[in-house]
């Protein structure tokens, strides 16, 4: 893809995309390679606005490197609270743009919740000198069926919506680990004084049961 008719291909970068691409180990290398740019006083001066929208609000972050190519990027996060109860959409959706600084030419769009998280906790890991496999959190859940239960007791919140970890073990393999639907009916509920139906739990076992399966073939 190209924009404006440059001969410079337009790259475009999903989540999944990010996630195949980039590891824990190279994003703190990254990390770090930034940071000493930065103390050498080779970096863009970064820059923060923050737009307020109906129900919710606009975040734009953006900085760059100078060296033998420069580059400039800008992230925009939109976070809308209320998008999982209204619209079952994610609360944070945003992109990143990334631009050659010589020239500004636009060169890739890129989901900007999987480069953060793999960001933050690569700049935590950089500053203390110590490095992670790579292991990422995915949160899902059903609106309908979780926020009834939240309403009755607040507390549930800490634990809810469900969380999944896909981690990789010191052999490389691939791991996903989650609380099943018995142990969240069994501990977790009761935990916080929560309570929900059979009905409830068996359609969030049949839907652990789908993703776990899609996610291992």
């Amino acid at each position: 893809m190209t924009l404006n008719g440059m001969a410079e291909p337009l790259v475009v970068l999903s989540r999944r995309d990010v996630l195949d691409l980039l590891t824990l180990p190279d994003c703190i290398g990254a990390v770090e390679r930034a940071f000493r740019l930065h103390a050498e006083g080779r970096t863009l001066g970064p820059g923060v606005l923050g737009m307020p929208a109906a129900d919710g609000g606009f975040h734009i972050k953006a900085a760059g490197l100078v060296g033998e190519r420069s580059y400039f990027a800008a992230k925009t996060n939109a976070n809308f609270p209320e998008n999982p109860r209204r619209f079952g959409l994610p609360a944070i959706q945003g992109t990143i743009v990334l631009a050659d600084a010589s020239n500004g030419v636009p060169l890739a769009i890129i989901e900007s919740g999987s480069v953060t998280a793999l960001r933050t906790g690569a700049a935590a890991a950089a500053k203390v000198g110590l490095q992670l496999r790579p292991r990422t959190v995915v949160v899902f859940g059903n609106p309908k069926l979780g926020t009834v239960p939240m309403q009755k007791a607040p507390t549930l919140a800490i634990d809810n919506p469900p969380k999944a970890l896909v981690w990789q073990d010191d052999q490389g393999k691939v791991w996903l680990t989650y609380n099943t639907a018995d142990y969240i009916a069994s501990h977790v509920y009761p935990r916080h004084g929560a309570t929900g139906s059979a009905e409830g739990f068996k359609k969030l076992r049949e839907f652990l049961d789908e993703i776990s399966d899609r996610a291992t073939k």
